[in-house]
């Protein structure tokens, strides 16, 4: 098993190899975004219409975002909330 691999099937086979079956998966392979964009393993476009749990939905790098995560990155971009 080629852990680089990341062609949809490999992903499925170390998934299957090295998680727990909690929930259902779709078929759906996203590898790239941008704006409410997601564009799967194929290059095909879909519109992301699904924020997640416990999430902002923020879109997908949109520049002011990315330069302030990319500063950020520069500093902390998190430390527990038992420190001030």
């Amino acid at each position: 098993m080629l852990l680089h691999d990341e062609s949809p099937l490999a992903v499925e086979e170390r998934e299957s190899a090295f998680l727990v079956k909690t929930y259902a998966r779709t078929q759906f392979h996203p590898r790239d975004g941008k704006g409410a964009r997601l564009y799967d393993a194929e290059g095909r476009a879909y519109w992301d219409l699904l924020g997640g749990i416990a999430v902002n939905v923020l879109g997908h790098k949109h520049p002011r975002i990315v330069k302030a995560l990319k500063d950020a990155g520069n500093t902390l971009l998190h430390v527990s909330n038992l420190y001030y």
